[in-house]
């Protein structure tokens, strides 16, 4: 008897060194209330941080300069083409030095974009996130709002129940 209890000590400890080397422990308790997502942040205690610093004004926020685009380039993209002027009227005989006319560009780089896009969230969660990356939020401003998501969010589909 005591033979089969050493053995199964054994064989249990093998199993668990293996096992823990394929699959590691978390460091944070995981289930179903407590996995990834928006409802682990809501439940889990947080760390206390400290204050966001006062934000800059904008301005003095330092100027980002637009593009260079030259002005022919610029009229030519927003034109209509009826609207143009022919080569003998036009007050600019060609574009700025270093700038092909807007003819010669591909369709892609006729109507150049000088404002970047602007990164939207794609649900209400992640505009919580940006607004609290960008210091419009605090933290328990942003654990009461996604407090509130989760309980609408149940409230509207509930989860069910095991049987």
């Amino acid at each position: 008897m005591l033979v089969t209890v050493l053995g199964a000590g054994a064989i249990a400890a093998v199993a668990f060194g293996l096992w823990s080397r394929r699959h590691p422990i978390p460091a944070t308790p995981a289930g179903p209330a407590t996995g990834p997502g928006p409802l682990s942040t809501v439940l889990l205690p947080t760390p206390p941080t400290p204050p966001l610093p006062a934000r800059t004004p904008l301005s003095s926020a330092p100027l980002i300069p637009p593009a260079a685009v030259p002005p022919a380039a610029d009229l030519a993209a927003t034109e209509p083409p009826a609207a143009r002027a022919t080569p003998a009227e036009s007050p600019v005989e060609s574009p700025a030095p270093g700038f092909p006319a807007p003819a010669d560009l591909p369709r892609a780089e006729r109507h150049p974009r000088t404002i970047p896009p602007v990164p939207r969230a794609g649900s209400t969660e992640g505009l919580l996130i940006i607004q609290l990356l960008r210091g419009e939020l605090t933290r328990p401003q942003y654990h009461k709002a996604m407090a509130t998501l989760a309980a609408r969010e149940e409230a509207r589909h509930p989860m069910p129940l095991p049987e």
